[in-house]
């Protein structure tokens, strides 16, 4: 089983990561990058997908995924958890729908 920033990695066009470099879960400068190549692609009605972060959530339109990260009952999960869980089940989902295509604008 692949180590989940490696499938990020790997989404993101890139080959061979050194795992203790990549930083996906824990830095926004990464994710966000991740954020902009997911909101480039289109679903398979031609409609850009769109991530949408809240306060302790995260959503993936036209995708169907909502991470909540309620900090009362779950302390521990922060916004960037919830994005870097949201983005990760997109991936999965992309990828099984779409094996070797991405569709751009």
């Amino acid at each position: 089983m692949k180590n989940r920033s490696t499938i990020i990695y790997e989404f993101m066009g890139s080959k061979h990561p050194k795992i203790s470099d990549l930083q996906y879960q824990n830095s926004w400068d990464w994710l966000m990058l991740v954020v902009k190549k997911i909101e480039s692609l289109k679903d398979k009605e031609g409609n850009f997908y769109r991530v949408v972060i809240t306060r302790f959530d995260c959503s993936i339109i036209g995708a169907d995924i909502e991470i909540l990260g309620d900090s009362y009952y779950l302390g521990n999960e922060k916004k960037i958890t919830s994005t870097y869980k949201a983005i990760i089940q997109f991936i999965k989902i992309y990828n099984n729908e779409n094996t070797n295509k991405i569709i751009r604008e």
